[in-house]
């Protein structure tokens, strides 16, 4: 986190509009733990000087970031009593988006549904770009995981077109969820396009190995779409490795699945019953004939890598 004696002190309301324009560059970063401290100073700062729908909006970003950091249920009670006093449309649209993003972190994709719809609506009234591109992003995350692709992607378009600052870490998770959409609806060389473009952007701001793994993954998965076996080993062999290195489980899961689709692709069978087994070992054992059911299945009929 940035030191609390680099933290921008806020003397006037222009001060706190361009803390607060600053924030969202952080979150659009990636730095959320920088973020947090200064959405703190503004809201100390409102606080003391503000209006009440600065209080409002400054708490909004606050807890929208402590639930993007950690599945924060408090912050969460915070912001649904936040969106039902505000009056002002940044607020609200700030609250429901954070709600969005918490209701995805408990995969509860209605709800997610519901107040990506409800920032989406507050954001349209403000002419806010940014907003709505963050919307829209929420909207196709929570269709995507329903398997809705093709409605995904066109929310993950708009959100493309929104999007203020380029050549970032969102734009290139955008350009990933977009061209793994384009992969799943059979628009394969739209797909590979937007997914090696994900794969540098990412690489050139140095994302999270979660991140990483993911956009391994989404090539993995295009590469056996297409009957490349070997190629779809190299890359969920990168997934695997980021993946376990993140913790990220839902990632080690895929990819262990994809690697066993693979390597059976290749007529290598001791693999892929390898890879199956400690699929089941490791998040199945209470399904003790999952690894044999798998090396009769074609997996990429059953797989979302955004569900």
């Amino acid at each position: 986190m940035q030191p609390a004696d680099q933290v921008p002190n806020v003397d006037d309301s222009n001060d706190f509009d361009q803390l607060r324009r600053r924030g969202r560059a952080l979150v659009a970063a990636g730095q959320l733990d920088e973020a947090l401290a200064l959405y703190e100073e503004g809201e100390r700062w409102a606080r003391a000087h503000g209006r009440p729908e600065q209080v409002d909006l400054m708490r909004a970003n606050h807890c929208a970031i402590r639930i993007a950091t950690d599945v924060d249920a408090t912050a969460a009670d915070q912001l649904r009593r936040t969106l039902l006093r505000a009056t002002d449309a940044r607020v609200q649209a700030v609250a429901a988006h954070g709600l969005s993003v918490f209701a995805e972190l408990r995969k509860d994709h209605q709800r997610q549904l519901f107040y990506a719809r409800i920032a989406l609506e507050h954001a349209t009234a403000l002419d806010d770009v940014s907003l709505c591109a963050a919307s829209h992003n929420q909207l196709g995350n929570a269709l995507v995981a329903d398997s809705h692709f093709a409605e995904a992607h066109t929310h993950y378009a708009a959100a493309l077109e929104r999007l203020t600052r380029r050549g970032g870490l969102r734009e290139g998770q955008l350009h990933g969820n977009l061209g793994y959409c384009a992969i799943v609806e059979g628009h394969i060389t739209h797909g590979f396009a937007h997914l090696f473009h994900s794969l540098r952007l990412l690489r050139r701001v140095a994302a999270r190995d979660d991140v990483l793994a993911l956009a391994h993954l989404d090539l993995c998965f295009a590469y056996l779409e297409i009957d490349r076996p070997l190629r779809a080993l190299r890359h969920g062999g990168r997934a695997l490795e980021l993946a376990e290195n993140a913790g990220a489980d839902a990632a080690v899961k895929h990819a262990l699945c994809l690697l066993g689709q693979a390597a059976r692709a290749t007529g290598d069978a001791p693999s892929a019953q390898r890879y199956f087994r400690q699929l089941q070992g490791r998040f199945y054992a209470h399904h003790p004939f999952l690894s044999d059911i798998l090396m009769r299945t074609n997996v990429l009929k059953m797989i979302n890598l955004r569900a």
